[in-house]
């Protein structure tokens, strides 16, 4: 069972998580990073995990801007369909 540790040094078990949801703003830049960052990671321990992110303003159906997709294909990864 996986673990992690809060910061009053409680544990919490991980392994019962099955989706993780990123939220901020506009969920056009931050949201979509830490989803993108995070999902590698999952897939690098080799979790089936849903991540997703979401906006409390976001427009539908606008893309990224180019820098964020540029950023992002640096680290190999391809935020370019996220709407």
């Amino acid at each position: 069972m996986s673990h992690v540790r809060q910061k009053d040094g409680r544990q919490l078990a991980t392994s019962h998580i099955r989706s993780v949801l990123f939220v901020c703003l506009g969920n056009l830049c931050r949201s979509p990073i830490a989803a993108a960052l995070f999902g590698e990671q999952a897939q690098r321990q080799q979790r089936s995990l849903r991540i997703s992110s979401a906006g409390l303003q976001a427009s539908v159906g606008r893309a990224p801007p180019t820098p964020v997709i540029a950023l992002m294909a640096q680290r190999g990864l391809d935020i370019s369909g996220h709407r």
